[in-house]
């Protein structure tokens, strides 16, 4: 985890005095670090906004139906300005510029660029160069993703923002990891499953790797340093000793962890032992065809 985006997330925590998850109102937040917020259908992206040093507007995805996932496009959004807005440039915007900029900045920033390009831009604005310090598209990829600085920053800042390390490890101490306690995560820190499986993998007491893979391969994994087993292959198939290759092949998946052999993720690991076995915890994510695995030791 980033140290800057996580100690960014801990000074608007302790700015406005928040002390427990009900506290943290992501309308609000918005609001009061003078961002303008929208709705609308997107395409390519979930969430986008478009700042200066001073202010900016977020908009984020109207076709977004679950709340959980909503707020963690907003406190991602608010991580690309509270991180990089004091980079910014001197140029000052209004409300109604930055509302005609966003429009100037779309019709030259097609979906499909790279996030780290769009750092600082030049649009023509009243016969006049203007310098914008910030202009993202966030799709699924740089949230789903691990291979975009930028991106995982602000992921950091929104992991730290809605699920603090300190108030995670006071949530899960003493209690047994399996999926009821990642169920009861989310619920408490108002998560989608995917964001409290990851953050649990990131600072809860049990070592653990988070596997996500989309269209029935492996994107990427994070591994405990702790954790007996350290290797799997990017770009590897789902394997039939997993529940993840029944989601790929249309079945539905179970709820709870489950009990599969160890070599099912961990077979090119060098010391595999055959006889091992891990628990699998899967988050489903049918709109992007893909699945979160949360796995530990038997």
């Amino acid at each position: 985890m980033s140290i800057l985006s996580k100690a960014n997330a801990r000074k608007l925590i302790d700015k406005y005095c928040f002390s427990k998850p009900e506290e943290v109102n992501l309308l609000n937040l918005i609001y009061a670090e003078n961002l303008v917020l929208k709705e609308e259908e997107l395409d390519g992206c979930e969430g986008k906004i478009i700042f200066d040093s001073n202010m900016g507007i977020v908009t984020i995805n109207k076709k977004i139906k679950e709340q959980t996932q909503k707020n963690f496009v907003l406190a991602h959004e608010l991580g690309h300005y509270i991180n990089e807005k004091l980079e910014a440039t001197n140029y000052k915007l209004n409300r109604n510029r930055v509302l005609n900029l966003e429009s100037e900045m779309e019709k030259i920033n097609s979906p499909q660029e790279k996030n780290e390009e769009q750092a600082q831009h030049t649009v023509i604005q009243s016969g006049c160069k203007v310098k914008v310090s910030g202009f993202y598209r966030c799709s699924f990829e740089d949230f789903y993703g691990n291979n975009k600085i930028l991106e995982t920053d602000a992921n950091d800042f929104a992991a730290e923002l809605l699920m603090p390390e300190e108030w995670m490890l006071k949530a899960v101490r003493g209690k047994m990891l399996n999926g009821r306690l990642i169920s009861d995560t989310a619920k408490y820190f108002n998560v989608s499953l995917t964001a409290a499986a990851i953050r649990y993998s990131e600072v809860g007491h049990r070592e653990c790797a988070v596997v996500f893979s989309t269209n029935g391969t492996v994107k990427w994994s994070s591994i405990n340093k702790e954790f007996k087993y350290q290797f799997i292959r990017p770009q590897r198939k789902a394997s039939t000793l997993s529940y993840t290759s029944d989601f790929f092949n249309g079945n539905t998946l179970p709820n709870t962890e489950e009990e599969i052999p160890a070599e099912a993720w961990f077979n090119e690991c060098f010391n595999i032992d055959k006889r091992d076995k891990v628990f699998e915890y899967n988050v489903p994510m049918p709109r992007y065809n893909s699945v979160l695995s949360l796995i530990w030791m038997k």
